[in-house]
C-alpha cells in the first residue's frame, strides 16, 4: 500500500524545488556543474550548503547573487576576500567577516595592499605561537621530569 503524501512532504518537496532552481541559475551563471552540484547539498540537506566545483556555498549567498542580479565577478571577488580574511585570522584574533549582501552594497573591505600587509603579519604571529607552544611543552617536559 502507498503511503499518502502529507502536507508537509508537499512542501519539503516545493522547497527542495525552489533551492535547486536558485541552484541551477547560479551554477548557469557562474559556468558551474548543475547536476554535480545538485547532488552535493552538505548532509543531504537541500537548501543549506553545496559544494560547487571546489567552493563551499551555501542557499543564502545563492539567492542574493541571484535575488540582486549581482556582477558575475563580484562573487568569486568576495568569497576570495573571506577566505583569506579567514586565513589570516588566528587563534586569538578573528578578522571580521563581511557577508555577500553587504559586500554588494558597498561595505568598507581591506585593500590587496592591506590584505598583504595582514599576511605578512598573520605569518609572524603565526611563527610566534608555534615557538610558544614548542617553548611551552619543553617548560612542561622540564616539569614532568624534574625531582622536587
Amino acid at each position: 500500500m502507498k503511503k499518502q503524501k502529507t502536507e508537509r512532504d508537499f512542501l519539503r518537496h516545493d522547497f527542495e524545488a525552489a533551492c535547486n532552481a536558485y541552484l541551477k541559475e547560479f551554477c548557469r551563471k557562474h559556468e558551474y556543474d548543475y547536476e554535480d552540484a545538485k547532488k552535493c547539498w552538505v548532509a543531504e540537506d537541500t537548501g543549506g550548503i553545496t559544494m560547487i566545483g571546489d567552493l563551499f556555498v551555501n542557499l543564502t549567498d545563492i539567492r542574493t547573487d541571484i535575488d540582486r542580479d549581482a556582477p558575475v565577478d563580484e562573487f568569486l571577488k568576495w568569497y576570495d576576500h573571506t577566505k583569506t580574511l579567514r586565513f589570516l585570522s588566528t587563534d586569538n584574533y578573528q578578522l571580521p567577516q563581511i557577508n555577500y549582501k553587504a559586500w554588494l552594497r558597498g561595505a568598507p573591505r581591506l585593500t590587496d595592499e592591506s590584505l598583504a600587509y595582514l599576511e605578512k603579519r598573520a605569518e609572524e604571529v603565526r611563527e610566534a605561537e608555534e615557538r610558544t607552544r614548542e617553548a611551552r611543552a619543553r617548560f612542561e617536559d622540564v616539569l614532568r621530569t624534574t625531582k622536587y
